[in-house]
């Protein structure tokens, strides 16, 4: 009976993950169609493609560890107690909720940024209110939320499914053939968790060296990427050394003067021919807009000539300066 019953839950556990793989490959299929470039065809992506099913098989070999191990404890074992079928049914739930969620998530981030989805995110519950009327105004929330309840209903019968399957298991696995077997798949799961052969373990930073942006960010994982980032979150936090050592330059650019304050106060004197006749000023506020990569900062491409007219006929104020890196705050 231990025989069937290690079967059982190493079958389940292995049926999850495949179940986990298949639909991460689905979903990067799906957002290589929606965003990538017209000029390029979805089946130049591949290297993209073997990259992302390394980074899937990452998440998948964790998830297939994670139900085997504790799947495998007595007190946890669903075979053995209703209440630790119930417990495995709310894991599950929950664990499809977030796996919905993740990826609603990272579609929408590279919608807005063209980036995946980075634990820089975060930030922005700083200032939650502010960036919940953003998200309100600018997604359909409650089509997201609409499409992430279908989402984990579809992942929650797949893997029930997949367990009814395991559940009729009759073959008993004997001792030996238990550690064999249980090794052999440890070492496979933990392989592909690794992710290759190396000294060090497949890295988030592995994707970028695929030639250009929407092929590095399409063989990202949006799990790999959301926790391998988390220790860059407060990269935008100020550092005062560094700050104290480039002030100098920053000062002298910005007009500042001499002072040791650190601060960015300026009085700059009235200018008396703007005073004797009317002036129309039209404040431009961009979304986005880089000012290092359009034409008023030098850039040879010469990206924004309109915008540089603009300038080149008004009075354009380059002095603007702001230390903080999400938009809202910033703007």
């Amino acid at each position: 009976m231990k025989g069937i019953l290690a079967a059982r839950i190493l079958r389940r556990a292995l049926l999850t993950g495949i179940v986990y793989m298949v639909v991460m490959s689905l979903m990067r299929i799906a957002f290589a169609w929606h965003f990538k470039p017209q000029e390029v065809s979805l089946f130049d992506l591949g290297p993209s493609y073997i990259m992302g099913i390394r980074f899937d098989l990452r998440i998948a070999g964790a998830v297939t560890l994670f139900v085997w191990i504790l799947g495998s404890l007595p007190f946890l074992n669903p075979y053995r107690s209703t209440v630790a079928k119930k417990f495995w049914l709310w894991v599950l739930t929950v664990t499809g909720i977030v796996f919905a969620f993740f990826y609603v998530a990272d579609f929408a981030h590279y919608a807005y940024l063209k980036q995946r989805l980075h634990a820089s995110a975060l930030n922005y519950l700083q200032d939650a209110a502010i960036s919940g009327e953003m998200v309100w105004q600018s997604y359909p929330v409650v089509r997201i939320l609409l499409v992430m309840f279908l989402f984990t209903l579809l992942l929650i019968y797949l893997i029930n499914k997949t367990h009814q399957w395991a559940d009729g298991a009759t073959v008993a696995l004997s001792k030996p053939k238990k550690i064999i077997t249980s090794v052999c798949v440890f070492l496979l799961l933990a392989f592909g968790i690794y992710g290759k052969a190396g000294q060090f373990p497949l890295r988030w930073s592995d994707a970028f060296g695929l030639g250009d942006a929407f092929s590095n960010n399409l063989a990202l994982n949006p799990f790999q990427s959301f926790f391998s980032t988390l220790k860059m979150r407060n990269s935008t936090s100020v550092d005062i050394e560094q700050t104290k050592k480039h002030f100098s330059v920053i000062s002298k650019y910005l007009g500042l003067g001499n002072n040791q304050l650190l601060h960015y106060e300026r009085m700059l004197p009235a200018v008396d021919s703007l005073a004797q006749q009317p002036t129309n000023v039209v404040l431009v506020l961009c979304e986005s807009f880089s000012g290092y990569k359009s034409s008023m900062w030098g850039n040879p491409l010469n990206t924004t000539p309109f915008f540089q007219t603009l300038c080149n006929q008004g009075v354009f104020f380059n002095y603007c300066f702001t230390p903080e890196y999400g938009t809202a705050k910033g703007v």
